[in-house]
């Protein structure tokens, strides 16, 4: 199909009509269906344009939610081990991997419980009832 004069085309932009009064010409000038073919052709454009815009934009806030959700994670982890520390002193390698494997439920337990243990196995301890 032949390339008409009234329809803009850059290499990364849909196809647009300059003027109605080029649109009339090319009307008819062409066959229905290349009419139609250009038509769809723009429209088709336009909804890949769209669709990528809302892929692009609903990607970039699932990236945000995981980003802000494993930074509040981090900072819970880093409360939790500042704060045994800080009462019980240096912790062993095997406490240390307990809290850099614990998830966020835990770590609240462990920041609740830093208020009425004793010891630090009272605090890591995986039944919910010590010292609650």
């Amino acid at each position: 199909m032949k390339q008409c004069r009234a329809w803009e085309h850059k290499q990364d932009t849909p196809l647009k009509p300059k003027t109605t009064q080029h649109l009339e010409i090319k009307r008819q000038t062409q066959k229905p269906q290349e009419i139609q073919s250009d038509f769809a052709r723009y429209h088709a454009a336009q909804g890949r344009k769209e669709g990528e815009e809302a892929g692009f934009k609903a990607g970039k806030k699932a990236g945000l939610e995981a980003g802000k959700k494993a930074g509040l994670e981090d900072g819970q982890r880093a409360i939790v081990l500042r704060l045994l520390v800080k009462r019980f002193g240096p912790l062993d390698p095997a406490a240390l991997a307990q809290v850099e494997k614990a998830s966020v439920s835990t770590l609240e337990l462990w920041a609740d419980r830093l208020f009425s243990a004793d010891t630090l196995d009272q605090i890591l301890s995986d039944s919910g009832d010590a010292h609650q």
